[in-house]
């Protein structure tokens, strides 16, 4: 394996060997499965839907024809992949694959992958083989082999081969596989059911550029900051869906699986978050935040109002106490008892004073004397602060 890209270098009355031409085609095609590979990311440029037809056998069963609509695809390893006819696909090829464990309840995955084939009686003839050789095909043709696999499959990471200076081998040893959409079975036609488009449309790869991801398929956009994003990176979906346009933000989990969503907006604006909402408060605006403090507690500023701008006289506090008289919290439950507020108030700091003074009411339970007996003690206040924010 050379370390460096080859170009053939010719002279006058040269005999060209049959490497020297072939590293002509090897050259460009090698360059352009790198600038593919590591320019941009793999996955469905354009098309390569999977559309359905009604049809019924024999018998009157109905099934549906499924075909792969034309459209391009760059696999992992940057070979391109291109499919200019529509292309029925084999039923019989499912049954082959997954045998007797196949059901009608599920959805089959369906890829495609490169498939280098020579082409016999192509083009120019071949050269009479000479001195007991064989003679090449005279032609390759760069195919693309449809292949289906069981539920999941479509969700399984894909490595590539290591950088090269020669272009990815035809066949055999670096496969790479391109999800295109499901199909279900029906098992009284022998054939297809149905392809769920719907479905596939989630887990589609789509093509994109690795200088950070900008990816796209017509249905949706992928945002990410890295070429080549890990689990819990940040990333940005917008999408056109059945009900209308939605954006999702939130982290990258894989190439084949939704967004782990953190703030979402559908098609009738409404927004969904993960976590809590805090804003800035602008000028000219009035915050409040109210509750039930107790003595000696420091009170909290509304939302959006900083101590900063309380401190610079940016926003300006009215602050209004009550004190809380509950007859639970009086020295002695079972007695019968009256409060006195001794102290209720909240000073520069914001931090509450409140005592209550607990005296013994004279009553036909047998309290005796008002004030027999007398605890002071802290006690609680409800609160509410008004913030005014000046304008800027």
């Amino acid at each position: 394996m050379a370390q460096y890209p080859l170009r053939p270098a010719f002279a006058e009355g040269q005999v060209l060997a049959a490497a020297d031409l072939a590293l002509l085609g090897d050259l460009p095609r090698a360059a352009a499965q790198r600038h593919n590979r590591f320019v941009h990311r793999s996955g469905i440029v354009t098309g390569l839907t999977l559309t359905t037809v009604d049809d019924k056998d024999a018998g009157g069963n109905a099934f549906k024809q499924v075909w792969l609509e034309p459209g391009m695809a760059i696999d992992g390893e940057g070979r391109e992949l291109l499919v200019t006819q529509r292309r029925q696909l084999d039923p019989a090829e499912l049954r082959q694959t997954i045998g007797n464990s196949i059901a009608e309840d599920q959805n089959y995955p369906v890829f495609i992958t490169a498939q280098a084939q020579p082409v016999s009686g192509a083009g120019s003839s071949a050269l009479a083989a000479s001195c007991g050789s064989s003679a090449a095909p005279p032609q390759i043709e760069e195919a693309v082999r449809i292949a289906f696999m069981t539920p999941g499959e479509e969700l399984s990471e894909q490595t590539a081969s290591a950088l090269s200076a020669e272009p990815a081998p035809d066949s055999g040893g670096s496969p790479w596989l391109i999800f295109v959409g499901y199909v279900s079975w029906s098992s009284a036609a022998e054939a297809f059911a149905d392809s769920d488009s719907a479905a596939a449309a989630r887990f589609r790869p789509v093509a994109g550029i690795n200088a950070g991801t900008v990816a796209g398929n017509g249905t949706r956009v992928l945002l990410h900051p890295a070429g080549n994003p890990a689990a819990g990176d940040a990333a940005l979906e917008l999408s056109q869906t059945a009900d209308g346009p939605a954006l999702v933000f939130g982290t990258y989990q894989s190439a084949l699986t939704p967004l782990d969503e953190l703030f979402s907006v559908n098609a009738k604006g409404d927004l969904k978050l993960k976590g809590a909402v805090t804003s800035k408060t602008m000028g000219g605006t009035v915050a409040l935040q109210s509750g039930i403090a107790s003595d000696g507690m420091i009170l909290p500023l509304p939302a959006g109002v900083t101590a900063a701008q309380v401190s610079s006289g940016a926003a300006q506090l009215h602050i209004q106490v009550s004190p809380l008289i509950d007859p639970a919290a009086s020295p002695d439950p079972s007695s019968d008892f009256g409060a006195i507020v001794q102290e209720c108030r909240v000073d520069e700091n914001r931090q509450v004073h409140c005592r209550l003074c607990w005296l013994t009411l004279p009553t036909s339970s047998g309290g005796g004397a008002l004030g027999a007996v007398a605890v002071s003690q802290p006690g609680q206040v409800s609160y509410l602060i008004c913030a005014s924010v000046n304008g800027e």
